[in-house]
């Protein structure tokens, strides 16, 4: 195949041509187009027209001085195959983009009639589009090809294109009405957004504002709030002390982020209980890191909204607690959890007495001896991570959280702008496309959704495991029960999933943080240990009844005033789907975020006299706090189902532990909290568990 090439660069190939026969065109060309002709004859790179015209070159590439050059390459090629100057049987002008050079149509008609197969391929922006139409043309070895293509460097030779040739009148007309549809979408959404929060601002007008400087301006705290990311909880308790609820103003120009934190027991009942389906869980279109917690976990209990908020009204979420509720009966207390806690502390227990006196990071401890109590209770899978047996599924896990968070933090400012300045598809809910590239360029998310692959992959493993298990219908475990009622396997790894960080995360920040109140306060320890040993020596049977309040009360103590000191979620956020008034006659607009403090609400002097104090005694004799004034396990129709296994778990392996062991901080440690949703210890926490001689 032979292609002449009438296109940016020099007059060149290997065995060039000129075409000066005037006479060789008359049958395609008129008198007047002898004139650019001429001018070509003229030109410096013209060859004796006597060679072999059947040695074709293979390409002829003509660098113009304008635009009527060209033209005459062009025709001169198509005059020369005309005149039966080549051994080809057909040929073929593709001609790509021609209107950009002013290629008169009445020069493709006279082709046409002469026989030629003329093709147009419309119109390019740049180079880039119109080899690949050059390519997709079918190749045959009798056919020349003659390609007339548009290059940008045309316009270094003052061949300027104006942008509506260049694009072409279709591609044109689609670029302005997407650009005008793009405009007015961005225009509206954030007129939108501009109206919902002057609205917001303005029912919030006579609510105060969080303490700090610029804080009662549009979104003037969060430059306090990234000063204080190290002591966040510790920020917040002291921008809303002495005051029942305090604001933080979001954007002028979106929805959000609008957050009003909460002291008041009243209002946190009253959101909690008493108009309990106007609040769930956030809006994941205004709330991006509810956006991502949702990557991470799916549909789930923890996600699923419910109420107003929820499109079937809360029917799914009323599903998951019902079923979920089974397993936490007194039955299972006394039976599969008793036997999996007690076996599972004794394994801590003795990987401890092996370290001796070698500093031992506790909290990693914990985490490992919950989740390996809970692999067993929820999918009645064996589990040794406290013995330091890696397990797949806890790897993904932990790392899946810790991704989700890190990349959630530093995404939110991409989430808000894609999803108010660009256009969709770019832009929108969500952030769009450009939110989903932004995802993708951050090996975070990637490594996030690598995990999460790794979760599903166990997670189904799981389930079949179950279902092929010939004594399904005696097994005990959540997983088990899910299956027996029926419920799908998708349903049913959702819900489990869900439950192993309600049961695994909040209770070993529980635990870490005892440890570290028990290692720093040593009178409390040896009062609780002398308790212990007084009324469950070794040996003895540890039962829900055995470790009640009333048999226990010093061990009930120190369990509840590490929950009042260090609330395993120390911050729970809901959104209001309505508009509402809450208790103190203060507005709550639609699309705002209400959060209650536990760490702010448990540190309040007006309510515990010495609030930094570790005091144990404050819970003796013990009287059941109300739920809205102690919301560690939240309240109402939320009420935590798993509060008394987890009271339970911890009981149980602080007395197995105290009957051995003592704890002792290696010196120097400063011990803080980290910035995960649940609350546990930050640095590298590690203490020295020391075997007890004689008490």
């Amino acid at each position: 195949m032979t292609i002449y090439d009438a296109g940016h660069g020099s007059f060149s190939g290997r065995n060039q041509q000129s075409f000066q026969d005037a006479e060789s065109l008359s049958k395609v060309l008129s008198e007047e187009d002898f004139e650019p002709l001429q001018d070509l004859m003229y030109h410096d790179h013209r060859i004796n027209s006597d060679e072999d015209r059947n040695d074709l070159p293979e390409e002829i590439a003509f660098n113009p001085d304008d635009i009527p050059h060209l033209k005459a390459v062009h025709l001169a090629l198509v005059g020369d195959l005309a005149h039966g100057r080549t051994a080809h049987s057909k040929v073929r002008v593709d001609l790509v983009a021609p209107e950009i050079f002013g290629y008169p149509v009445e020069y493709t008609d006279r082709m046409r009639e002469a026989g030629f197969e003329v093709r147009c391929f419309g119109s390019v922006e740049d180079g880039s589009a119109d080899r690949a139409s050059w390519e997709r043309c079918a190749v045959r070895s009798d056919v020349v090809r003659i390609r007339y293509f548009y290059k940008p460097q045309f316009s270094k030779c003052g061949a300027r294109t104006p942008a509506s040739l260049r694009f072409g009148p279709e591609r044109s007309h689609g670029l302005v009405a997407y650009g005008v549809f793009g405009a007015l979408q961005v225009l509206t959404r954030l007129y939108w957004g501009w109206r919902t929060s002057s609205r917001m601002r303005q029912m919030l007008k006579d609510m105060p504002a969080t303490n700090g400087k610029g804080h009662d301006q549009p979104a003037g705290w969060i430059v306090d709030n990234v000063a204080n990311l190290e002591r966040h909880h510790d920020w917040r308790r002291e921008i809303c002390e002495g005051v029942p609820i305090a604001k933080q103003l979001g954007f002028s120009w979106f929805p959000g982020p609008y957050l009003l934190l909460i002291n008041d027991p009243a209002i946190v009942r009253h959101i909690l209980k008493d108009e309990f389906n106007k609040y769930s869980k956030s809006d994941t279109t205004v709330d991006p890191f509810f956006f991502y917690l949702k990557e991470f976990l799916g549909d789930g209990i923890f996600i699923v909204k419910h109420g107003v908020g929820a499109e079937d009204s809360g029917k799914d979420w009323n599903q998951m607690r019902k079923v979920s509720s089974q397993i936490f009966s007194r039955k299972n207390f006394n039976t599969k959890m008793q036997e999996v806690f007690v076996s599972k502390s004794e394994q801590l227990r003795k990987f401890l007495q092996k370290q001796g006196d070698k500093p031992v990071d506790i909290q990693a401890c914990f985490f490992n001896f919950t989740f390996d109590s809970i692999m067993d209770i929820f999918f009645g899978e064996q589990s040794n991570t406290a013995e330091g047996v890696p397990n797949v599924y806890g790897k993904a896990f932990d790392r899946a959280n810790v991704c989700t968070r890190i990349h959630a933090n530093s995404s939110l400012a991409a989430f808000f702008m894609c999803s108010a300045f660009l256009p969709w598809p770019f832009g929108g809910a969500h952030g769009g496309l450009a939110r989903a590239l932004w995802d993708w360029c951050s090996p975070l998310y990637r490594e996030l959704k690598r995990c999460c692959k790794i979760l599903d992959s166990e997670s189904n493993r799981l389930v079949r495991k179950a279902q092929e298990d010939p004594n399904l219908a005696d097994r005990r475990d959540l997983l088990a029960l899910f299956l027996q009622g029926g419920f799908t396997p998708e349903f049913t790894k959702q819900m489990v999933f869900h439950l192993i960080i309600a049961g695994r995360d909040t209770t070993a920040g529980l635990l870490s943080f005892m440890a570290y109140e028990l290692a720093r306060n040593p009178e409390v320890q040896e009062k609780l240990h002398q308790e212990i040993m007084q009324k469950l020596p070794p040996q003895s049977s540890l039962d829900w009844k055995s470790l009640s309040a009333t048999d226990m009360p010093y061990l009930n103590g120190v369990i509840y005033e590490t929950l009042r000191l260090w609330p395993p979620v120390p911050l729970d956020p809901k959104m209001a789907f309505e508009d509402d008034v809450v208790p103190g006659g203060f507005t709550i607009p639609k699309w705002s975020t209400i959060a209650y403090v536990p760490y702010a609400m448990g540190r309040d002097a007006t309510r515990y006299p010495e609030p930094l104090a570790f005091r144990p005694e404050r819970w003796i004799p013990f009287t059941p706090p109300a739920h809205h004034e102690f919301p560690v396990f939240q309240a109402g129709p939320r009420i935590c189902l798993g509060m008394d296994m987890a009271l339970f778990e911890a009981k149980t392996i602080t007395v197995e532990l105290l009957r051995f062991l003592r704890f002792e901080m290696v010196e120097g440690q400063k011990v803080s909290y980290g910035d995960k949703i649940t609350l546990e210890t930050w640095h590298d926490v590690r203490y020295i568990g020391t075997g007890r001689g004689p008490a």
